[in-house]
């Protein structure tokens, strides 16, 4: 009896919720008219994706600059692999991306982060900006 109500109660945890998200999406309806910006979202639950939209004249799966929105990302898994003590702050960030060279060789992880390294401020609205392709193998601390 106790083997059948936990196999009842695991099928109950497997069985896909359905969600209403009407009113979620009037309002990311809303706020992408009013803002005049794209609005994308994608919820998850368990790794299954729930609910997925673009808004405006986007779809979900095309590409997007995001610009400064990954900074905090990037920032928390710099942070973490130092507090592994498998990357210093005051490592040169020539040795990991080999395409800093010249005079942006011995620019430092904190300058980087720190916005502090030289480099000339960018707007987001100046245009594409040009992507530094990767080469080489992923650094060993990744």
């Amino acid at each position: 009896m106790g083997l059948f109500v936990c196999l009842a109660l695991f099928a109950v945890t497997l069985r896909p919720q359905s969600y209403d998200f009407t009113e979620a999406d009037r309002i990311l309806t809303t706020a992408q008219q009013q803002l005049n910006v794209p609005i994308f979202i994608t919820l998850t639950q368990g790794g299954r994706t729930v609910f997925q939209q673009a808004y405006g004249n986007e779809t979900v799966n095309q590409p997007y600059a995001i610009a400064s929105a990954s900074k905090w990302l990037s920032a928390a898994v710099v942070m973490s692999v130092v507090d592994e003590g498998k990357l210093s702050l005051d490592d040169k960030i020539s040795q990991y991306p080999p395409y800093f060279t010249g005079d942006k060789a011995n620019i430092t992880i904190r300058q980087a982060f720190s916005h502090t390294a030289g480099f000339p401020a960018e707007s987001a609205l100046s245009g594409p900006q040009p992507s530094m392709p990767v080469r080489g193998p992923l650094p060993k601390f990744l």
